[in-house]
């Protein structure tokens, strides 16, 4: 069973943060499963837990339009997993988590640099205990320059990333 200290402290790790826009460097991804649980085996149906949509404090990442793209982008991912979104009874729960945050960085040892840095992590749970079977996260440095349709893109490619490493369900009668 993983502490909620634990999963914290790796939830803080995934998040050192993307989801506001472009980034010039690379986008950092990783995931994780929960202790003692198996994603394999965990069903083919999932829906959100209940309250995703809680507010950060941050305008931009409260904005219900960002978190429709975000929650429909998180669906996708797992549609393209195989998986089905239901309303109730589902085998597994998701949700999912914003920031940004200013960074300083120090690479010279007298001169620093601050940047942006966005996150969104992703947490699969076993509706039955709430325990985390599945999470990913995606990092990212952040250019305020950036369109719309550029932030939007690096969402998607934030949950595709992440995505790769959620099991595929096999193919009925394949």
């Amino acid at each position: 069973m993983v502490s909620r200290l634990h999963f914290r402290s790796m939830l803080f790790v995934a998040c050192v943060c993307l989801t506001l826009g472009g980034c010039k460097s690379d986008m950092e991804i990783s995931h994780g499963f929960g202790a003692g649980v198996t994603f394999e085996g965990s069903g083919e149906t999932f829906a959100w837990i209940a309250g995703v949509d809680r507010d950060t404090g941050n305008a931009y990442l409260d904005n219900p339009s960002l978190r429709n793209f975000v929650r429909q982008t998180i669906e996708d991912g797992f549609v393209s997993r195989g998986y089905s979104k239901v309303r109730s009874d589902p085998d597994f729960l998701v949700e999912y988590s914003l920031d940004h945050k200013r960074k300083l960085e120090n690479y010279t040892g007298a001169s620093f640099t601050e940047y942006d840095q966005g996150s969104l992590v992703v947490t699969v749970r076993s509706p039955e205990s709430n325990e985390v079977v599945w999470w990913g996260g995606a990092t990212a440095q952040l250019e305020a320059t950036d369109t719309p349709a550029q932030r939007r893109k690096r969402i998607e490619q934030a949950v595709d990333e992440m995505m790769q490493y959620v099991p595929q369900r096999p193919v009925a009668g394949g």
